[in-house]
């Protein structure tokens, strides 16, 4: 990363269950019943462009491919293969046929296939950002 890079708070999503992120990836908007959230890319001029970036109730949640975020600005380590955990809960998100759950103690998100999941299934990990990063 380059040093006219400001960081500040951060998360980032991709979605193993039929979205990606890459360079030039578009916003994916995730809906539910009573609210509408959207996964975005970082700043291309940042080099954040293959990250998207998920602010759910108030913190942000990030997948990196390519681990272009350093590790310590996030809890947890993205995971393209993770297992829902069982006191994960339902947030009522979808997109498509992908649901979204949060971890009992708000440091992941769980992007996992259908409406019918349940906990152990194959799920990709977005773990929450100490701090939201953003880049001047």
């Amino acid at each position: 990363m380059g040093s006219s890079l400001l960081w500040r708070k951060v998360a980032a999503v991709v979605i193993a269950v039929g979205l990606t992120a890459g360079c030039g990836a578009s916003p994916q908007v995730w809906t539910g019943p009573s609210e509408t959230v959207t996964a975005y890319p970082g700043a291309k001029h940042c080099n954040l462009d293959s990250v998207l970036f998920l602010d759910l109730d108030g913190q942000q949640y990030v997948f990196d491919p390519g681990s272009t975020v350093e590790r310590q600005m996030l809890i947890g380590e993205p995971e393209k293969n993770a297992q829902l955990p069982a006191d994960a809960t339902d947030t009522g998100l979808r997109r498509g046929k992908a649901a979204l759950w949060l971890a009992a103690d708000g440091n992941a998100v769980y992007l996992v296939s259908g409406d019918l999941a349940k906990p152990g299934d194959a799920a990709q990990l977005w773990p929450r950002a100490v701090e939201p990063i953003r880049c001047d």
